[in-house]
């Protein structure tokens, strides 16, 4: 290996080690390891940056700010409240399942996870609930409930599929498919499911 690859390894174990450690921010080892990297001159100084100009950079970063506010402006708060009151982890995980699922037909998963996850541990805390027990299920049930509700409201253009991107969707429109919008669906479901 070269010098150039030893030295993005390092990088990229060093970032591992702050990560698992969480000494550091995620948010702070992520721009430290870009730093590194163009001042290494490992990366160009538009490599470094060309991530910010995706799409699904700025809908996680949006993301993540939505929840913060929606979190701090104590709207989940009954609900938090109501699942507060549940002492049977099974239940608990029912709760939320039927609470977050049926919202994967019309947001996007990241907005789910982004928005619920707070909530979730809250309540894991507040009812001594092993948050493993929670999570997990409820994770499976939302991938579900993306695949079918999603895939649906996806095909009459309510929702796209971060698996089939923007100009892919505008050239299968324009393609004029036997099948016209609901041929999104039997496409975006298994790519979903994946």
């Amino acid at each position: 290996m070269s010098g150039a690859a030893w030295t993005t390894l390092a990088i990229v174990l060093g970032a591992i080690a702050l990560f698992a450690s969480e000494k550091v921010r995620i948010d702070l080892v992520a721009l430290i390891v870009l730093v590194l990297l163009v001042v290494l001159g490992l990366v160009s100084p538009d490599e470094a940056l060309a991530g910010f100009s995706n799409e699904a950079t700025v809908t996680v970063a949006a993301m993540f700010a939505l929840s913060l506010g929606i979190e701090r402006s104590g709207v989940l708060e009954p609900l938090a409240a109501v699942l507060g009151r549940i002492r049977k982890p099974w239940l608990l995980t029912l709760a939320l399942m039927l609470a977050i699922a049926p919202m994967g037909a019309f947001i996007k998963n990241i907005a789910l996870v982004a928005t619920f996850l707070p909530l979730a541990l809250r309540v894991c805390a507040r009812t001594k609930t092993p948050p493993g027990r929670v999570l997990l299920p409820t994770s499976a049930v939302e991938a579900v409930s993306l695949t079918v509700a999603g895939a649906i409201v996806f095909a009459i253009g309510i929702r796209f599929s971060g698996a089939i991107g923007a100009e892919e969707i505008r050239l299968l429109r324009r393609a004029n498919l036997p099948g016209g919008r609901w041929l999104l669906t039997f496409l975006g479901a298994p790519m979903e499911a994946r």
